[in-house]
């Protein structure tokens, strides 16, 4: 199991088998509607990084995670994995609604079987966590703990 990281600088030995800088990645984070993630979805890139982080609201019709059919068919078909960061839940604002967000993108990822990543993706060595506290976090956005592990890993 791997985790990744922003800082720079020596991490926490928290129980992973690596942990790896952002930088060895092409990642694109998601932006604030789903016309512009789909627009980015379509460059080349590894990881694209909490689609639901910059959603600004949700619309009076229906509830805009960040990521919908379409998006998660092409990220299926270039083998781009959807990043879920710990951070990004850890530094919300609306803790609430960016875990209602992540619940949502995780079903659709598992439908549409697109990649799933799970990491801290922390940007100071504070925000890191456990290799288990990863694996509970994948439950609670509705991993099991066999999904959970595979998401900690890169394949």
């Amino acid at each position: 199991m791997i985790d990744i990281i922003k800082f720079k600088g020596k991490p926490f030995d928290l129980g992973f088998k690596d942990v790896i800088h952002i930088s060895k990645f092409k990642i694109i984070e998601g932006e604030n509607s789903l016309e512009e993630n789909r627009k980015l979805i379509e460059r080349k890139m590894d990881i694209f990084l909490s689609p639901e982080k910059k959603i600004l609201k949700n619309s009076v019709n229906f509830f805009d995670s960040g990521l919908n059919h379409v998006i998660c068919k092409i990220a299926t078909d270039k083998n781009i994995a959807i990043g879920f960061a710990f951070s990004s839940l850890l530094n919300s604002d609306n803790k609430g609604l960016t875990l209602a967000r992540m619940k949502e993108n995780i079903k659709l990822c598992k439908k549409y079987k697109t990649k799933i990543l799970l990491g801290s993706f922390a940007e100071d060595m504070f925000d890191m966590r456990f290799v288990n506290d990863l694996i509970a976090f994948g439950n609670v956005i509705g991993l099991s703990n066999k999904e959970a592990k595979e998401a900690l890993d890169l394949k």
